[in-house]
């Protein structure tokens, strides 16, 4: 059988995005140097790999840099010359959720995250943020917590807000949580948590909850009573860890409270609205000024009044009256004014 070329390129870009993503940490936001130029291709190319990059920034927000345009630089050189120019046509009548699309721009970025990633951040949140937010509904027939993480990556940062949320509600009173990681929430608080990345394939992994020892990966530094909350799974076929890691997926209950979608923080309107905790980290370093204000908005748009959001420590929220920074030892965590 003979594959189009907008098959065979998707299937190019999938490759060529597990090689890159190998072999690449992640690049910084600076942009693009005039001493620093992209490899050579031919007129065409060139041409192509400039529409490309603007497509990027404008569609995704992702700031186009000397790393961005080299592997623009290397994606188009996948096609031949002839196959070039009818695949960016097609590309350019694609939807902002077309899998072709997605696809290139899951090629751009890195996906690396572990659980509890920055716990001074996390415990602060708990302890000034979420307690405050929880006293504040002990008179509400039907209280609850609602989070977003925002970037979610593959899961872990998502489960680990559930993890978070209930351990601030165990704080006040309102929730037991045994050796075994069984939650027993008291009256009727519910737990919400939405986790959202650009990455299909990202959100595919985040749904199986399932993770592996192995290298770097998503258990680096988790702390001994954490292992409490993951039961051990065997694996078997592609999907198995290599030699010498175990598998382990997140415990039902923990599941329950998270879902995940597919979702471009360029959208108009964020994915849920009246939420307490927003987690956007990690994701910013990515974005040109411009993506990045919209991101701001977005969320503070999602959230209620008063309500937190966390970012990476390197990002300045624009315009700032919109937060109010609430400082804790060596981190930060905002208020919505």
């Amino acid at each position: 059988m003979t594959l189009s070329p907008s098959t065979a390129l998707s299937e190019r870009l999938e490759q060529l995005r597990t090689i890159l993503q190998q072999q690449s940490a992640p690049f910084p936001t600076a942009p693009v140097s005039a001493q620093q130029s992209p490899p050579p291709v031919s007129a065409a190319s060139a041409d192509i790999v400039h529409w490309l990059a603007g497509e990027v920034r404008r569609r995704a927000g992702i700031a186009v840099n000397d790393s961005v345009r080299a592997k623009l630089d290397k994606i188009t050189t996948k096609l031949a010359p002839g196959e070039l120019p009818g695949w960016a046509e097609r590309l350019a009548a694609t939807g902002d959720d077309h899998p072709e699309w997605l696809s290139l721009v899951e090629t751009l970025t890195v996906h690396e995250t572990y659980f509890l990633r920055d716990p001074g951040q996390y415990d602060f949140v708990r302890r000034a943020g979420l307690a405050d937010i929880i006293a504040g509904q002990k008179n509400v027939p039907n209280p609850s917590l609602r989070l977003w993480s925002a970037a979610c990556s593959t899961g872990e940062e998502a489960y680990s807000l559930a993890i978070l949320a209930l351990e601030a509600l165990e704080d006040a009173g309102e929730a037991e949580i045994d050796d075994r990681g069984r939650i027993h929430l008291r009256r009727n608080w519910t737990v919400n948590v939405l986790g959202s990345d650009l990455s299909r394939q990202a959100v595919r992994a985040a749904e199986t909850a399932v993770y592996h020892t192995f290298g770097l990966g998503a258990f680096r530094g988790l702390p001994q009573s954490y292992w409490r909350f993951f039961e051990p799974v065997e694996i078997s076929g592609a999907g198995a860890p290599p030699d010498g890691g175990k598998s382990w997926r997140i415990l039902s209950q923990i599941r329950r409270l998270v879902s995940f979608r597919q979702f471009n923080l360029m959208s108009p309107e964020a994915p849920a609205k009246d939420l307490d905790v927003v987690f956007c980290r990690n994701v910013l370093i990515y974005f040109d000024q411009p993506g990045k204000r919209h991101v701001f908005k977005l969320i503070h748009r999602a959230l209620k009044n008063g309500r937190l959001a966390v970012f990476g420590p390197t990002d300045i929220p624009d315009p700032p009256e919109m937060f109010k920074a609430q400082w804790g030892t060596a981190t930060v965590i905002y208020r919505k004014n």
